[in-house]
């Protein structure tokens, strides 16, 4: 019966173990792109693994080409952040200082000395402020030469498969790729609204490419490359959470898409496909391949990962609907903490990203908080011609949220609201029930180095 439904039963203990033997590793481009993310000790361990895979990596043109057109953005990304991280810390402690000031606690209150715990504050700050220099000075920068992508172009050389050879070549595999999207199969059918986002249409080498067809392009060519040299057991690595690459119950991740492993073996004449996320990948190279990666390093994957997902599919997300309210989507609750809610208003905060919405709201639901656009925050990246722009108090919901029990039935919930609605909204317009909304739940805990 097994043999008749293996794209329901999966495969053994003992075949994975053989399988590693000699399988070909596939990797997607964020797995590139993410090695600018990591700490230097997890990318070093991640090299020495490609290293030891010795000939069995592969990855698509199409993953080459994404890689070179996204590198810059990833760099220019992480050294954002550490201006982010300075400004936070600077912001807050003029904030304190001035609170002090106002209030006069040094007339008020015999026992409380807020002159001491500036001074202590400040050299706090001023360490913290340091070493975040030091971190940046090991930061690559743009227009420093990219040891990274050298290392990559190394480890990948002969090692990539072969372009299109023409535009109709292209344009049939998106007529392909359109039909399967109207019919959900998968991957690549949860890209579709990236037509909205951004910029639509690339070129290279005379060839025009459509954003929202990358992942179907990628996974074609691993098909492709397959058939042509008789690869037999195929393993992808992607830090790809979406749902049209991987079969979920219950919230738990199970493997592959049961249709990718049909058509693997069907279209790619494939005996063996699995995929792997990176950190689980990272994990089975400890166990299959004698491999030395740190648990520091899965760590570090791991916390990337969690990341990456729920920012880049609320970026999209957010921006591919910005030219209407945006619908209230149960399926995408994520936990957050203060700090990373912090960074993603960062990330929503640039005119970019807004250059079609009108409001920005967000609330604490237990308090229900909505304050003012003219508080200060996000109003300094606004657009002139912005109807409405509201503000996060994240002091009032730090505070509101120190109140609360930490146990699962009691944590505070943000809602994010974004969009352009057909008139300009007034202050009362606006309450908790009154706008469709992403909502986002606060439980999850990223490292430190996410900050950073």
């Amino acid at each position: 019966m097994r043999e008749k439904f293996i794209y329901f039963s999966g495969y053994k203990e003992d075949e994975f173990s053989e399988a590693w033997k000699n399988a070909l590793f596939v990797f997607d481009t964020n797995v590139l792109l993410n090695l600018y993310r990591y700490k230097e000790t997890t990318r070093q361990d991640f090299l020495k693994l490609f290293d030891q895979l010795n000939g069995r990596i592969w990855i698509p043109h199409h993953v080459a080409l994404e890689f070179y057109r996204n590198r810059l953005t990833v760099i220019s990304d992480q050294n954002k952040s550490f201006e982010d991280v300075k400004k936070i810390v600077s912001d807050s402690f003029n904030e304190l200082e001035q609170y002090f000031k106002n209030e006069q606690f040094a007339k008020r209150h015999a026992l409380i000395d807020p002159t001491k715990f500036i001074a202590s504050y400040k050299e706090i700050k001023s360490k913290f402020l340091e070493e975040l220099e030091n971190l940046n000075s090991h930061q690559l920068q743009i227009k420093e030469e990219d040891f990274i992508k050298n290392k990559i172009e190394e480890l990948f050389s002969g090692k990539v498969g072969s372009q299109f050879k023409s535009q109709d070549e292209i344009d049939a595999l998106f007529k392909i790729a359109d039909t399967r999207f109207d019919q959900n199969i998968p991957p690549g059918y949860k890209d579709t609204k990236k037509d909205k986002d951004g910029e639509v249409y690339f070129s290279y080498d005379g060839l025009r490419y459509q954003k929202k067809y990358g992942d179907y392009i990628i996974w074609s060519q691993i098909l492709s490359h397959a058939k042509f040299s008789k690869e037999k057991t195929v393993f992808l690595i992607t830090g790809d959470g979406k749902s049209d690459w991987w079969e979920t119950f219950q919230g738990r991740t199970i493997g592959p898409r049961m249709e990718l492993k049909h058509e693997a073996h069907i279209e790619g004449e494939i005996d063996f496909f699995h995929m792997y996320n990176v950190e689980s990948f990272l994990k089975y190279a400890n166990q299959y391949f004698s491999s030395q990666v740190s648990s520091d390093s899965i760590q570090d994957v791991n916390a990337t990962s969690q990341i990456l997902n729920y920012l880049n599919f609320h970026a999209s997300a957010i921006r591919a609907n910005s030219m209407g309210l945006i619908e209230y989507s149960p399926d995408i609750l994520k936990q957050l903490d203060i700090e990373t809610f912090s960074q993603i208003s960062i990330k929503f905060s640039n005119p970019v990203d807004r250059t079609s919405v009108s409001y920005v709201g967000i609330h604490l639901i237990r308090s229900n908080i909505f304050v003012p656009w003219d508080v200060g925050g996000w109003v300094e990246y606004a657009e002139d011609d912005t109807k409405i722009i509201w503000h996060p108090n994240l002091k009032i919901i730090q505070d509101e949220y120190k109140k609360i029990t930490r146990d699962d039935a009691h944590y505070p919930l943000l809602e994010l609201h974004l969009g352009r609605p057909g008139t300009a909204w007034a202050v009362t317009d606006i309450s908790g029930n009154a706008l469709p909304h992403i909502r986002f739940d606060i439980k999850f805990h990223p490292p430190l180095e996410f900050l950073l």
